[in-house]
């Protein structure tokens, strides 16, 4: 295998959105040609996680949130804002966090104008947090205004995306 270098190893299975301390690491040499790029050799303080990593998974610098973002928001992709959508039994498919869902709006005649009363809003959205009473997922930053104002204009719902 060649040369190896030491690198950052998950301690044990680790949630996104948590925050990382020594106790979540260990330093192990692996093999450089088989080290993902970007892979961190010591761990900066206060990082939280983005996505979850498992035991013995090489920490790279690409899962990290950047510092000062904690929780839900870590998990957040890029350019996204989370919005949480109200979910009565029975209305939504069963989610889970890590679904790609559709945001659909069904309107009001009177409020659809001249439009279609029921459309997408904002397609293969990703679920970021299930609860017992909302969901939310990730909209791109220009979609945040509009599925706010859908939701206290019209009836609101998610739509499982498959494969």
């Amino acid at each position: 295998w060649g040369e190896s270098q030491p690198v950052l190893v998950a301690a044990h299975d680790i949630d996104a959105g948590a925050a990382m301390g020594p106790s979540d690491v260990r330093l192990e040499e692996r093999p450089r040609s088989s080290t993902p790029q970007g892979a961190l050799t010591e761990l900066p303080d206060g990082q939280v996680l983005r996505s979850a990593v498992y035991e013995g998974e090489v920490l790279v610098g690409e899962r990290l949130a950047p510092v000062g973002v904690h929780g839900l928001a870590a998990t957040l992709p890029t350019g996204t804002r989370a919005v949480a959508i109200p979910v009565e039994p029975g209305l939504a498919p069963p989610l889970q966090v890590g679904d790609v869902v559709d945001v659909l709006v069904a309107l009001a005649p009177e409020s659809a104008g001249s439009g279609p009363p029921g459309f997408v809003l904002a397609p293969s959205v990703l679920v970021v947090d299930v609860g017992e009473h909302a969901v939310a997922v990730a909209v791109e930053r220009d979609d945040a205004p509009r599925v706010a104002v859908a939701l206290g204009r019209g009836a609101v719902t998610l739509a499982l995306v498959g494969a």
